[in-house]
């Protein structure tokens, strides 16, 4: 009986980059161009694979030399990292979209000579693994990823990352922290990532996920797409590839998030004790401020996802000194994007927000602990007057609204009793705590 072909699993690019296995790079032994043999007749026709990406890719009728069926003289290739064109079969270099060093440390050293083979000469993967591209360009690249190199067109790095993420799938590559924050910041302000492929597998070994963890140790970073899980299984922090890092509980609900929704952050935690997260540029998007400063008994060394859904920063790697906490699963769910609207039994954390229905206001709880109403341009309306680190702001399940430092003692309050109350930043730039009758208990006053 024949062997099935593989079938093509068609879906999103954003889904291609989110299936793939983020961890750091690794090979069972160094590098050697030798590993790899290339430039072969895969297919038996009698041309090598260059000859065949040259005949492909020329946008003319090529002219072979005299005698031969293959060997291409002239032609006209378009080399579209660089926007060069060129008639002189010498000037065009085909390229591995994903370089045959950058294959090796991202799971191949562990393949068989034969895959390798395969991998290098692949023609298979609708044009995406091989391009002619100019020989300068090409030597520019050499082997890097997208987190050291992309092309020097703007608007070819769509194309690109699109050839980059489906040949690591289509050969069950890993892909480190570095190369998908670049990837997915490319797929979400390029437009690409909602484009349909069908790709097949090519028959490689997956690789061995990275261990389930709870914690994440300082100078390490939680790349998009990665996970902590709590020890007992029942709660998950999700750097999600939309910039947002949320704690979910097993049924699926959101315990707790940053708001944040940059594509492509990555959460890390600093040397220097500060958990931070930020763009794949490096901006700082979101942050705990709890770095190490003379007297303070020095910064974060460890953060954890509790069993009760809390993510903690402590100053050991061995469960001791608390300095920061997400808030424990009350048993709501959250909207990640909260929207204009503070619940009972819902915080604000260091650096979280809640916004007006037109997104022009803003009410945030803000890392040197003072609490403060924006305007549009970052115009101060209203602040608690309160200052420290650590601080959290929590709408009470009695209708008072009160910030508290991390032992818990309350540093101010709206001076409310009112059951069930909650609180709005409404589109004047007014935060009004409501009674459940629709009176207000307390607002700070309107944009004047």
């Amino acid at each position: 009986m024949a062997v099935p072909a593989a079938q093509a699993d068609v879906k999103t690019l954003d889904d291609y980059a989110g299936a793939l296995v983020v961890q750091p790079e690794s090979a069972t032994t160094p590098y050697a161009t030798s590993a790899f043999r290339h430039w072969v007749d895969a297919d038996g026709d009698g041309c090598d694979t260059r000859d065949q990406v040259l005949v492909d890719e020329t946008q003319v009728v090529p002219v072979y030399a005299a005698g031969t069926r293959c060997t291409v003289v002239s032609g006209r290739w378009y080399s579209y990292y660089d926007g060069v064109s060129t008639a002189k079969p010498a000037d065009v270099a085909v390229d591995h979209v994903v370089a045959l060093e950058e294959a090796w440390t991202s799971g191949a050293s562990r393949w068989t000579a034969a895959q390798r083979e395969a991998y290098a000469n692949d023609l298979d993967d609708v044009g995406f693994s091989l391009r002619a591209v100019s020989s300068a360009v090409d030597a520019a690249k050499g082997s890097s990823d997208p987190a050291e190199w992309l092309p020097p067109r703007p608007e070819a790095w769509c194309e690109y990352v699109t050839g980059w993420v489906t040949t690591k799938w289509r050969w069950n590559l890993t892909a480190d922290a570095s190369e998908m924050a670049v990837v997915q910041d490319v797929l979400g302000t390029g437009g690409c990532g909602q484009e349909i492929y069908g790709i097949t597998r090519a028959g490689t070994p997956a690789p061995t996920p990275p261990p389930v963890r709870d914690d994440l140790a300082a100078g390490t970073v939680l790349a998009p797409g990665a996970e902590l899980v709590s020890a007992n299984g029942r709660y998950r922090a999700a750097m999600q590839v939309d910039g947002n890092l949320v704690v979910y509980a097993a049924d699926g609900r959101p315990v707790w998030a940053t708001m944040t929704s940059t594509r492509g952050a990555s959460l890390h935690l600093q040397a220097d004790g500060n958990l931070v997260l930020s763009s794949a540029s490096g901006t700082p998007l979101w942050f705990t401020s709890t770095f190490s400063t003379p007297g303070n008994g020095g910064g974060a060394r460890e953060l954890v996802l509790g069993d009760d859904g809390n993510l903690v920063l402590y100053r050991t790697t061995s469960g001791t000194g608390p300095i920061w906490y997400s808030g424990w699963d009350s048993g709501r769910a959250l909207d990640p994007t909260r929207g204009n609207v503070l619940l009972p039994g819902v915080q604000l954390s260091t650096g979280q927000a809640i916004y007006s229905p037109s997104r022009r206001y803003g009410a945030v709880m803000q890392a040197d602990g003072n609490f403060v109403v924006y305007a549009p341009g970052n115009r101060p309306l209203w602040n608690a007057r309160t200052w420290g680190a650590n601080r959290y702001l929590s709408m009470q399940a009695d209708g008072n609204l009160v910030e508290y430092d991390l032992s818990s003692r309350a540093q101010w309050n709206a001076r409310v009793y009112a059951p069930g109350a909650r609180t709005v930043l409404q589109d004047d730039g007014n935060l009004v705590v409501y009674r459940t009758n629709g009176t207000a208990a307390f607002y700070t006053g309107w944009d004047r």
